[in-house]
């Protein structure tokens, strides 16, 4: 589990140095440019190197997500992915100038302590992850968790900014979750079968649907409202969804009993420095 820790948090990492990459391309676009939805703002975002640096550690920390789902299960690196949130407001602070003020370290803290009680309270144990997905009881979930996304869709249409910016990043958040679970499935198939094998399965495809769909949801939260509102449905539902996919349908083991507590204590305080996060002076300004 040693190494799939460390992996994961290599992937929380370079997503989060994707995220500010970007956002500073974005930042220096709009200095030249007040339409951040022109074409004209768009062709000067992809343009700058930084923005394709960008791309390029996302794609890493897609790669470093599939290893350690490859290495562990799907309760112990979904939790540790929610990290890049420190991550990039950490970043921000050394390459964007952001002023980090205790608010920050305090959520920082809070949130890397709260996922390190809760992975190492549940000692969680690989299941049986090949094929899954495609079982009766995959089956039905996948229905049910895309039910989930369609209802936070529909209901946000009905609502104000602030309201309607979080329940998209729910859905996004959810839509990420299912993202990994596919992951998971498709490591599994890797191992057994070799890598040109995802090629002849369905999974590979459901997971570029999925991925695609929920980077618009999460895009369609950034243009209906501030980040700070997204944010912490995009993290706190990403490992919520996988975990729960991970004992239901995949047989994910845990220690049960006292551990049980001690991981929602884990929890609590995870969802804790999310909260206090989100309402950071750097994402405000996003």
């Amino acid at each position: 589990m040693l190494g799939a820790f460390f992996v994961s948090l290599a992937a929380a990492a370079s997503n989060a140095t994707s995220n500010v990459l970007q956002r500073g391309a974005h930042i220096d676009a709009l200095s030249e440019n007040n339409q951040p939805f022109s074409l004209k703002f768009l062709a000067g975002v992809i343009r700058r190197p930084r923005w394709l640096l960008g791309i390029i550690t996302m794609i890493a920390s897609f790669i470093l997500q599939a290893f350690g789902l490859a290495m562990s299960s799907l309760v112990v690196v979904q939790p540790l992915i929610v990290l890049e949130l420190p991550f990039a407001l950490l970043g921000a602070g050394l390459f964007l100038k952001e002023e980090l003020t205790s608010r920050e370290w305090i959520g920082a803290t809070l949130m890397f302590c709260g996922v390190l009680v809760f992975v190492i309270m549940l000692d969680p144990s690989p299941g049986n992850p090949l094929g899954s997905v495609g079982t009766r009881v995959g089956a039905i979930s996948m229905v049910v968790t895309l039910l989930i996304i369609a209802a936070l869709y529909v209901v946000s249409l009905r609502f104000g900014s602030r309201i309607k910016t979080a329940l998209l990043g729910l859905a996004a958040g959810v839509g990420f979750g299912l993202t990994a679970v596919v992951i998971k499935d498709m490591t599994a198939r890797i191992g057994a079968h070799g890598f040109f094998s995802i090629f002849s399965s369905w999974q590979v495809y459901i997971m570029a649907l999925f991925g695609i769909l929920s980077v618009y949801l999460f895009q369609y939260a950034l243009a209906s409202g501030r980040l700070m509102y997204a944010q912490p449905g995009v993290t706190l539902a990403d490992p919520f969804i996988a975990i729960i996919w991970g004992l239901l349908v995949y047989n994910e083991n845990i220690r049960g009993g006292i551990y049980i507590l001690f991981a929602l204590i884990g929890v609590t305080m995870t969802a804790a420095g999310v909260f206090i996060l989100s309402r950071s002076p750097a994402l405000k300004a996003s």
